[in-house]
């Protein structure tokens, strides 16, 4: 191996989250670093690596998931480097489990190591020195989803650069409407569009994440807006937010690529 060749490198998602303005003390990483690892290579030749890229096993999804951060971690547990975000998926089988599985198998049979112990999935937010009690009682539930596979090279001082990208479609994207705030969100599934509507009001006012709906979705866009519009005055009673409610608007269409898409308007 080619000492030159020599890079710290690593696979992870992108992550996405309407992060607040401040947090408390730790050397933070920026917003844009923030990233979910699946598969740490350490140390390793960068030529041998962009090698198996064709070869390697793609992500099953083609929409970035949703989630919730749930909570925070302290890694490693007994003596904590690292203050991280916990994600919780709608679903115990979403598909980054299976996809962390297939993705190191791969890597093992081409020499790769991996710790024997369960996936946890976390996103890092900074590292020591932190106070663990100041980071817990500043915690809140957050909406988050992750989209794009990278190929990480680790720079030093939490400072990360991607060297190979796989994209994924995202689950919902702002548009511009006039004096209203409005959604192209998509879904592999109908159920999955209200899934994703619902995180897109959360983007927006995170406080409604209490009120999201996870197991009992809906394939009827009458049904959906109703369930959206409980979200939103439910919402209001107990914090206030800054929509009025979800427009019976639109219908669902099938886009190109065989996903579903509708598109969400909000009065504000």
């Amino acid at each position: 191996m080619n000492a030159t060749d020599e890079k710290r490198l690593f696979f992870g998602f992108e992550v996405r989250c309407p992060w607040p303005e401040g947090f408390p003390k730790a050397r933070l990483l920026d917003p844009a670093h923030r990233h979910l690892t699946v598969a740490f290579l350490g140390k390793t030749s960068m030529e041998k690596v962009q090698n198996l890229l064709p070869d390697m096993p793609k992500p099953p999804m083609v929409l970035g998931r949703v989630a919730v951060f749930d909570k925070c971690l302290f890694l490693p547990p007994k003596a904590a480097r690292v203050v991280a975000y916990h994600p919780q998926f709608a679903t115990e089988d979403d598909p980054l489990f299976a996809y962390q599985k297939t993705l190191t198998a791969f890597l093992e049979t081409h020499g790769y190591t991996f710790e024997k112990r369960r996936f946890l999935p976390h996103v890092t937010m900074g590292r020591r020195p932190f106070d663990r009690e100041e980071w817990e009682n500043f915690f809140a539930p957050l909406p988050l989803f992750y989209s794009s596979l990278h190929l990480y090279e680790s720079l030093g001082n939490s400072q990360y650069k991607s060297i190979w990208s796989l994209p994924l479609k995202l689950p919902f994207i702002e548009i511009e409407h006039v004096a209203d705030i409005a959604f192209h969100v998509f879904g592999q599934t109908e159920e999955e569009v209200h899934l994703n509507a619902q995180m897109a009001l959360c983007f927006e006012c995170p406080s409604l994440l209490k009120f999201v709906q996870f197991e009992k979705l809906y394939n009827r866009i009458e049904e959906i807006v109703i369930q959206l519009n409980e979200m939103v005055t439910k919402g209001d009673q107990s914090e206030g937010t800054p929509f009025k409610a979800v427009s019976f608007h639109g219908e669902m269409e099938r886009t190109k690529d065989g996903l579903y898409m509708w598109e969400m308007i909000v009065d504000v």
